[in-house]
């Protein structure tokens, strides 16, 4: 729930904008509190832009942003993001505006499938749009998002404000009475409590149409251009042990003190320094559900593993969006098989595309010893399991998280899976080993950075097998 500000500016003075972006970063923190930015283009086209992963009301009174608001000439174009974060941390990465090429761009909402927008699955999800938006036409990507958003965004290459949104985020326009200014944002009575404080007559203030994308040129004598697009309809998986599919990626609805399947997705520190188990249940791939945290039972839980939750707290539409509470009752999840798959793994997976996936388990070949057949599981919300013949690579192991691209999806005899290019297994990128062999500088194995390190190497390093055994032949 990010609070969005922005205006199109034909005639307000620099002083009530400078109120007007200042006052809308402390009255959105109530929309979130995990980043705020402000990215304003002047009458040439040049973005100005500071963000910091900091609650609004204290990044108004820092200095650079301060002095980005009083070095840029009276701006055209502006965009004010707070922001509640929902995927990859808080940092300034994280932090709206998102620049990338010549998008600049802030977001409400969250977007999964990022491989449908040419991004990884490491990608956070704002910049994975912004991404899309850069590389392909404007039409292309809105219609390629998959989730939740409302967006405004400058582009540079011809000098436009934009705006969109689908019917799950809001998104409003305030138009200036006897003006062509307009103002937008997250909130309908944000907007007219922003005016009346600063002296602006509105002349309406309605919801942005949904599916439209609308265009304004830095040039004021340019009119505004609106075009429709197509919301992106998610084909849906079933649940676990259920016929019933989920409908465009829509919450399934969670009724009190229900019992649920879900995963578990690490422990979770909140802003007031407390921590939680973290679980995230299929249906409602958003948002959490959060567990009381206890030291025994954190070594209990594996991530990306099912547990039985009991939901203290009810949601019951996609319209509540923040983690709730739930109660762990089981540390295995019972009677929960193996998701069967239908045809619809060709529409979510295709040759070519890189995933994500934990090695579950390695069958050296009766053939060829130094060969091993890879079993594992994607990490996405699908859980389809991936399989990789002929790995040669030792440094793999089990229960590790490793990216790989599809060779081909096979439907197989009981349900489908992803055959991979054995050679393009990788670490993720970010988590590659930085343990290399103190004589032949290959890369090491976790067993050998563990037992082949030896008194006197430089900064704790070990060596190989091979450059062991030749140390251990000279030694005697």
């Amino acid at each position: 729930m990010c609070g969005l500000f922005g205006f199109v500016n034909r005639d307000l003075t620099k002083l009530k904008l400078t109120d007007l972006i200042n006052q809308s970063l402390i009255v959105n923190s109530l929309r979130g509190i995990d980043g705020a930015g402000v990215a304003l283009v002047d009458p040439e086209g040049e973005v100005h832009m500071y963000k910091r992963p900091l609650p609004g009301w204290d990044l108004f009174q820092l200095s650079p942003t301060k002095s980005i608001i009083a070095n840029c000439a009276l701006p055209v174009f502006g965009i004010v993001h707070n922001r509640a974060g929902t995927s990859r941390g808080n940092n300034v990465d994280t932090s709206h505006p998102i620049s990338y090429k010549h998008i600049t761009l802030v977001h409400n909402g969250s977007v999964h499938s990022l491989h449908s927008l040419g991004a990884d699955y490491l990608t956070h999800d704002s910049t994975a749009i912004a991404m899309a938006l850069a590389d392909k036409t404007e039409k292309e990507a809105l219609e390629l998002i998959q989730g939740s958003y409302a967006l405004m965004w400058y582009n540079g290459e011809d000098k436009t404000f934009n705006v969109a949104r689908n019917d799950d985020r809001p998104l409003y326009a305030a138009a200036v009475k006897k003006s062509k200014t307009l103002l937008f944002g997250s909130e309908r009575g944000m907007l007219l409590w922003l005016a009346e404080r600063n002296d602006i007559e509105l002349a309406s203030v309605t919801a942005l149409p949904i599916a439209v994308h609308t265009k304004f040129s830095i040039d004021p004598t340019v009119k505004p251009k609106a075009s429709k697009f197509t919301i992106h309809v998610t084909p849906s998986l079933p649940q676990r042990g259920s016929q019933q599919p989920l409908s465009n990626w829509e919450y399934t609805p969670t009724a009190l003190n229900s019992v649920c399947v879900a995963m578990y997705d690490g422990t979770l520190i909140g802003n007031d320094g407390i921590k939680t188990f973290k679980f995230k249940r299929k249906g409602d791939p958003m948002y959490g559900w959060l567990t009381p945290y206890e030291s025994v039972v954190e070594g209990m839980l594996i991530e990306k593993k099912e547990y039985r939750l009991r939901c203290v707290e009810a949601r019951l539409a996609s319209s509540n969006s923040s983690n709730l509470k739930a109660e762990l009752l089981s540390t295995v999840a019972e009677e929960t098989p193996v998701i069967q798959l239908p045809n619809l793994i060709k529409d979510l997976y295709k040759p070519g595309q890189e995933v994500e996936f934990t090695a579950e388990a390695m069958y050296a070949s009766s053939k060829d010893s130094s060969k091993r057949m890879l079993i594992g599981y994607t990490d996405d919300s699908s859980m389809v399991e991936v399989r990789a013949p002929q790995v040669t690579n030792p440094n793999i192991e089990k229960d590790i998280k490793y990216i790989g691209t599809i060779k081909a999806v096979i439907p197989g005899n009981k349900q489908p899976y992803l055959l991979l290019d054995s050679a393009s297994i990788k670490l993720p990128r970010g988590q590659a080993t930085l343990d290399l062999c103190g004589w032949c500088n290959e890369p090491l194995t976790r067993q050998e950075s563990r037992n082949n390190d030896l008194p006197g190497m430089p900064n704790g390093e070990s060596l190989c097998n091979k450059c062991m055994a030749q140390f251990n032949m000279c030694a005697n």
